[in-house]
């Protein structure tokens, strides 16, 4: 597990499960795996292009899915990494993407754990 993973909390992730039932929750983890790849392939694509305004989207969308699955270091990684963009220090949101990177390949894992936890 990558040092951005270290405070992950699942508590508030499962009861949203729990809440949606055995059936619709595993539909979410699903959801969220594979918002969690498609972000950080964006991320990456759009690092390797110097696309700033995609970058930015898919920073928004990964503050929003880490701070859902309760990864809060990785959820503050992107807030951080969006506000480089938007300061314009490009070698440190270039770091920082590179960490963002890895711990959503990270969560995406755990988030897969916890799937066969509900199948």
């Amino acid at each position: 597990m990558t040092g951005t993973l270290s405070d992950w909390d699942p508590t508030d992730l499962r009861r949203i499960i729990s809440l949606a039932g055995p059936q619709d929750g595993v539909q979410i983890l699903h959801h969220l795996r594979a918002d969690l790849e498609s972000a950080r392939e964006t991320l990456l694509s759009a690092l390797a292009a110097r696309d700033n305004p995609t970058l930015r989207r898919a920073s928004h969308v990964l503050i929003a899915l880490c701070g859902t699955a309760g990864a809060r270091s990785l959820h503050r990684t992107a807030e951080e990494f969006h506000g480089h963009l938007l300061q314009g220090t490009e070698a440190t949101a270039t770091a920082l993407a590179d960490r963002l990177a890895e711990g959503v390949l990270g969560l995406s894992a755990l988030i897969s754990d916890e799937l066969a936890r509900w199948t």
